[in-house]
């Protein structure tokens, strides 16, 4: 049986994920019936009928007066899928030819599933020697949740006993709390990143991009990359304002 975590697995919001897996088990549903069902607000609901109307995996249709929805098969959520991840192979390539320099080690990985990122967001974060700092902006933070909490609490976990230093920048209107909970870490915020929706680490010459809705990304090693990034890391942090993690927590 789908559930409605298995969607939110493959790309779906919470709240697309509780519309899709209603209208697939319950048939063709007007506006107001979905809003019933999946316990949201109609007039908030549209837009998240609309992105599945986008993505190929519901219909509309008007019977009489009435416009309802219907669930459609997943065929081309797979084929956009698969498009995007073609398009970063393709890319890859030519990212390694701009990235050559001489001498150094030097690496391109595309991670094409949520597993793949996860074992790279965790290879990243705990490699190396402690002291090294990390570097985070932590863009669209409700669906780096919806990855897996229980994987974030454990990489938390074991970043705090090995003693990793670490700076975070996340968007002025975002729950910090989802990720930051008893986790000392240096915390600020900026309108700056409201609507970013990746998320950026970098841990000396390593750089991870990575969207959390799509679990999809690109590392890169690579001393002139990471570098250039860092420094739009520190010029966001000195426009930030800072936050302590006792008080986001509490």
């Amino acid at each position: 049986m789908i559930t409605q975590q298995q969607l939110q697995t493959i790309g779906f919001s919470l709240e697309e994920a509780a519309v899709y897996h209603t209208l697939l088990h319950r048939g063709e549903m007007g506006l107001q019936a979905i809003a019933r069902a999946t316990d949201q607000k109609r007039t908030t609901l549209y837009p998240y009928i609309q992105s599945l109307t986008e993505k190929g995996v519901v219909a509309m249709f008007v019977k009489g007066k009435r416009t309802l929805y219907v669930a459609s098969s997943p065929e081309r959520l797979l084929q956009q899928m698969n498009e995007k991840r073609y398009l970063l192979e393709a890319m890859l390539p030519q990212i390694a030819e701009l990235l050559q320099t001489t001498g150094g080690n030097q690496s391109v990985v595309l991670y094409s599933t949520a597993s793949e990122l996860k074992a790279g967001i965790e290879d990243l974060v705990l490699s190396g020697d402690p002291v090294q700092e990390l570097l985070t902006i932590e863009g669209d933070i409700p669906n780096m949740y919806k990855m897996g909490i229980q994987f974030w609490k454990q990489l938390l976990v074991e970043k705090k006993r090995r003693g990793i230093e670490s700076r975070a920048l996340v968007a002025d209107d975002e729950k910090p709390e989802f990720i930051l909970y008893d986790h000392p870490v240096k915390l600020r915020v900026t309108s700056q990143l409201r609507q970013f929706q990746i998320c950026l680490y970098i841990k000396r010459d390593k750089l991870l991009l990575f969207t959390p809705s799509q679990g999809t990304g690109i590392r890169f090693i690579n001393s002139t990359v990471s570098s250039s990034f860092r420094l739009l890391f520190e010029s966001l942090w000195k426009k930030g304002r800072e936050v302590n993690f006792l008080e986001v927590g509490a």
